[in-house]
Order: structure tokens, then C-alpha cells, then sequence
């Protein structure tokens, strides 16, 4: 075992009842000690809250982590400050999102994913604010949240990111994306807006889409302006508008080669 390269643990989901029960048996009750494993260069799924933190920190060889954190700030802080881990990937509680660990996750160079869920929380409202995340992100997520403003047009901004998944997060009634919105961003999820009618993209906007999922959300129109070849996964209700968006694209296209 000491010379074990790679962990992984099959954790709970972060908003699973019951999370204040034991995760990770010992013999004797206390936390889970990783600290022997000096080799230890990856970490997958751990569960901060459960084990020793400490003994985590002082595997040296670690480089990459994809752990859970649920409710220990310090655990959190602890990790976004470490200077190992190069490629740091978190689910979080939407309450840890609040005065150092706010700046923290802000300012982590090794922050890679990021989920934020908020099921097991009381209503959290996120501010939209162009530094509230580190521009390092490529995959960020939010389940339960709920954004007092469209977020896009902060979001938009991350250079790098990738992957983006807004689930049951945003009240309004209308999103606005500028020219220069999410110049990496190749897949979007977008469910359970459940207000949510205009969607508005400026021309030049989300130029590398591959895949997009729209579920409970009475969209009256796919932006035209998207990448035509996009896959695109709906609800029933939105059939209407994506097969109008995929008939205006190859309008287009005749457009051109006349």
C-alpha cells in the first residue's frame, strides 16, 4: 500500500440525507489517515469532512485532487492554498461560498472544476461578480443556487472555461450573452429555469458549442447566432425551437452557396 500511486473513493453524493454519519469506517470511529501513502500522487472523490486533513496535506507527491467539502471552511482554505496540487477539482456546499473561502476560490491557481450545490442548504442567493471565481476554471456547475441577477454576463467571462451547468439557480425570465461570451465553452446545460423565455446572443458568441441540454425551461427561441452543427438534447416542449434553429442555420447555409 505505501507505495500506492492512486486513490480513489467512491463517495456520497454531496446533497445525500444523512451526511453527518461516518463515511469511511475505522476500527476505533476517528478519521480516515492517509499520510503513510507517501506516494500517493492522485486523490479522486474523497470526502474533505472525513478524512484527516493534516495527514492529506502532507502527501507532497499528491498533485491532483477531486474531493467534496461539505461544511469544514478550514479544510477548503486549506487545499486552495496548497502549493503542490497543481489540478484541484471541487464539489462544494453552496454556504462555503462566503468571506475567505469566497476570496480563495477567486484566487486558486489550481482550482480546475468547481460544483456548487446548494439542495441541502437554506435558499442561497449568489452575487454575480467578474472576480468571484478563479479564471483558471474549465468546468463550473450550479445546482439550487439562486443567482439575484443573470449570471451570464459575469460567467461569460472565464476565459478558459469549458463546461457550464445552471440547474434550478436563476428566477428571471431572460439571459443576455455579448459577442465575446465563453470563447472555449463546448458543452451547456441549462435546467430547470423554470422562467426563463429570451435567451440573447450577440453574433460571435459561444463560437466552439459542440453540445447543449435545455430541460424545463419554456425557451421561445435557440439563438440563431450559435454554431448550426451544435447537438442539441430538449424537452418535448422545446422541440418546436430547436427544429426552427436547425432550419434557419441550413437557410443560412443555402444563403451562402447561392
Amino acid at each position: 500500500m505505501s507505495s500506492l500511486c492512486y486513490s480513489y473513493f467512491p463517495c456520497r453524493n454531496l446533497s445525500q440525507e444523512g451526511s453527518n454519519t461516518q463515511g469511511y469506517e475505522t476500527e476505533d470511529g476517528s478519521l480516515l489517515i492517509l499520510d503513510k501513502l507517501s506516494h500517493l500522487e492522485r486523490v479522486d472523490d474523497v470526502v474533505l469532512d472525513e478524512v484527516d486533513v493534516k495527514g492529506l496535506l502532507e502527501l507532497t507527491s499528491m498533485t491532483k485532487l477531486s474531493a467534496t467539502c461539505k461544511h469544514q471552511k478550514e479544510s477548503l482554505a486549506a487545499f486552495l492554498k496548497s502549493q503542490s496540487i497543481k489540478h484541484l477539482n471541487l464539489k462544494i456546499d453552496a454556504n462555503l461560498l462566503t468571506g475567505d473561502s469566497k476570496m480563495l476560490l477567486s484566487e486558486s491557481s489550481s482550482l480546475r472544476i468547481l460544483h456548487v450545490d446548494a439542495k441541502r442548504s437554506p435558499p442561497t442567493y449568489l452575487p454575480t461578480q467578474v472576480d468571484m471565481f478563479t479564471w483558471n476554471l474549465v468546468e463550473l456547475g450550479f445546482w439550487y443556487c439562486l443567482f439575484k441577477e443573470d449570471p451570464m454576463p459575469v460567467l461569460e467571462k472565464l476565459p478558459m472555461l469549458r463546461n457550464l451547468q445552471l440547474h434550478i439557480c436563476y428566477g428571471g425570465n431572460k439571459i443576455s450573452c455579448s459577442g465575446n461570451a465563453f470563447p472555449e465553452l463546448t458543452y451547456l446545460a441549462l435546467d430547470g429555469l423554470f422562467y426563463l423565455q429570451v435567451w440573447n446572443v450577440e453574433d460571435g458568441g459561444f463560437p466552439k458549442l459542440q453540445k447543449m441540454e435545455i430541460y424545463n425551461c419554456p425557451l421561445k427561441k435557440i439563438p440563431d447566432v450559435l454554431p448550426p452543427k451544435i447537438l442539441i438534447m430538449c424537452s418535448n416542449n422545446l422541440q418546436q425551437a430547436v427544429d426552427e434553429f436547425r432550419q434557419q442555420g441550413k437557410d443560412s447555409k443555402d444563403a451562402r452557396a447561392i
